[in-house]
């Protein structure tokens, strides 16, 4: 037993660093460690004109946002793919957005980045006015273009 002492001691050194370097995702605001400023721009930037659109209902800036093989997995409803059922998607729903999003984290590996958030959302019936708040989290995944620009390829939500 007394050989073991070395080995417990080192596994429970191991435990606590590896839990001292684990983030609390629910509040990291920080930068990924080597993430270029300029994705983190560029990432801001698209999430910024996602909201513009989704807000003012410029269905055609929305879909420039996105990749031709995008897919949104909206909840309770099945999965929308490519960017012509995302433009369908749209013109069937019955309502205007006011929405923010709020980003708290975001991971660039190569061409593909994700993010996390909270987004507030509040939905307006075009028929009689009637608003809806909502809280939602949500992931997105976006991929670089051979034209350098980032595009949203995958999006998934859910309310709070």
């Amino acid at each position: 037993m007394k050989g073991c002492q070395p080995i417990v001691f080192l596994v429970g050194i191991s435990l606590f660093q590896a839990c001292a370097i684990i983030p609390d995702p629910g509040h990291s605001t920080e930068k990924t460690p080597g993430l270029a400023d300029e994705n983190l721009e560029s990432i801001g930037d698209i999430i910024e004109r996602l909201d513009r659109a989704e807000n003012t209902g410029d269905l055609k800036s929305l879909l420039t946002l996105q990749t031709d093989d995008v897919i949104w997995m909206p909840e309770n409803e099945p999965a929308v793919i490519g960017k012509k059922a995302l433009g369908e998607w749209y013109n069937v729903h019955d309502y205007s957005l006011e929405i923010s999003h709020h980003t708290r984290d975001v991971h660039v590996s190569g061409d593909l980045a994700f993010n996390w958030g909270i987004a507030t959302v509040n939905l307006t019936r075009k028929k009689d006015g009637k608003i809806t708040p909502i809280n939602n989290k949500y992931i997105q995944i976006l991929r670089r273009s051979a034209d350098d620009t980032w595009k949203i390829s995958h999006v998934i939500w859910n309310s709070n």
